[in-house]
């Protein structure tokens, strides 16, 4: 499957190597079996249509970003910090306190 779009962002062209500047036409190629579309910029791939809209700018609101919790209080968790070898020797033979 094969469509013209102007990019979003800065690209290079998979064909010659070119940089394709931001609003420029660019086609993209889907090939099944990738993950990735292939991306040709308007001297390899030939003319671009006439009826190619211009890009629209959108205004996406940056999401807040989520408080991180510290790798120290994560860590605690599963670390042998918080059982002495004492009682994982004692816990492994099956003895009680």
């Amino acid at each position: 499957m094969t469509e013209w779009r102007r990019l979003k962002i800065s690209r290079v062209c998979g064909g010659c190597g070119a940089i394709i500047a931001r609003g420029e036409p660019a086609k993209f190629i889907v090939l099944e079996g990738l993950r990735r579309e292939l991306l040709r910029c308007a001297e390899c791939a030939g003319p671009v249509p006439p009826d190619l809209p211009a890009l629209i700018e959108t205004d996406n609101a940056i999401e807040p970003r989520v408080k991180m919790q510290p790798l120290k209080k994560t860590a605690m968790g599963f670390t042998r910090a918080r059982l002495s070898d004492q009682d994982f020797t004692r816990r492994i033979l099956g003895e009680r306190d």
